[in-house]
């Protein structure tokens, strides 16, 4: 059974199409080393390497109201630049994940990423780097989108500090990590099928200003060029005209997510450079 490295690339709330994704490399008996999560990907990476199976995710997927995790809090923009506070998403996941610490037992070795803004650098949550902190706070780090979840102060040393916002914003190419690993690393990333930015409000207010930033700043990241070599190993899941802070996500939307990350995977994962040795 071929094994690689897997990174699961941002989305926000489209997460669903990793869960197809998952579901297709089973399929094809790929078996996954190592999981790196980053923003949405983060929530699935965590769960899948606590135990869940592909069906438990789906069903927790589709039963799941995602509009419960906009706790609002005018606090939280003001002192955290952020609409919402990130509090009840961050319960939520700590209660399916069963209270875990990164120096727990999981099933797979698995890796969170965040983005310290205060030295423009990726933070590596693991078992190796942070094992006594709870995954579901390094969780909550990976998903602070900019001006849409507030950031998180998070002590980096015994000394420091620093302010974690979105990984996926981090400038550093992630794919790097596994560098002199035996196996190869495929990188899962989601992408809007729409090319323009399109307009999302009629009103103007500061409530639909920073979710319109929040949106042009999100799709600007989709589109970055992947330097190098590694486009060879990504995939990109097109996800239709579903944007990554669609929070009222139907069950049919779910299920399209869900599919794009199956069929995607499943049609172009032999076009990828992988192998099972270096």
């Amino acid at each position: 059974m071929p094994k690689i490295n897997l990174i699961l690339a941002g989305g926000g709330i489209r997460f669903g199409a990793y869960i197809g994704a998952l579901h297709a490399l089973k399929e094809n008996n790929i078996e996954v080393e190592k999981l790196v999560g980053i923003s949405g990907g983060s929530i699935i990476s965590s769960l899948y390497a606590s135990g869940h199976s592909v069906g438990d995710l789906k069903k927790l997927m589709l039963d799941m109201d995602y509009r419960q995790f906009k706790d609002f809090s005018p606090l939280a923009l003001l002192k955290g630049m952020g609409l919402y506070k990130g509090k009840r998403f961050e319960k939520w996941i700590d209660k399916e994940l069963g209270g875990k610490m990164f120096s727990d037992t999981f099933k797979i070795d698995h890796y969170i990423i965040a983005t310290d803004i205060l030295r423009g650098r990726p933070v590596i949550f693991s078992r190796h780097t942070f094992p006594h902190i709870k995954v579901s706070k390094a969780v909550r780090c990976s998903i602070g989108i900019p001006l849409f979840y507030a950031y998180e102060k998070f002590p980096v040393s015994s000394t420091e500090h620093g302010i974690m916002i979105d990984g996926n914003i981090s400038s550093i190419a992630i794919e790097n990590m596994f560098q002199s690993d035996k196996h190869s690393t495929l990188t899962l990333r989601l992408a809007t099928s729409k090319t323009e930015f399109g307009t999302m409000h009629k009103s103007f207010n500061k409530f639909t200003y920073m979710h319109s930033l929040v949106r042009l700043m999100m799709n600007s990241i989709e589109k970055e060029r992947i330097a190098g070599d590694r486009w060879r190993n990504t995939i990109l899941i097109f996800t239709g005209d579903i944007h990554p802070t669609k929070f009222n996500l139907s069950r049919d939307e779910k299920l399209f997510l869900f599919e794009q990350g199956y069929r995607q995977v499943k049609e172009n994962i032999g076009k990828t450079m992988l192998i099972t040795e270096k």
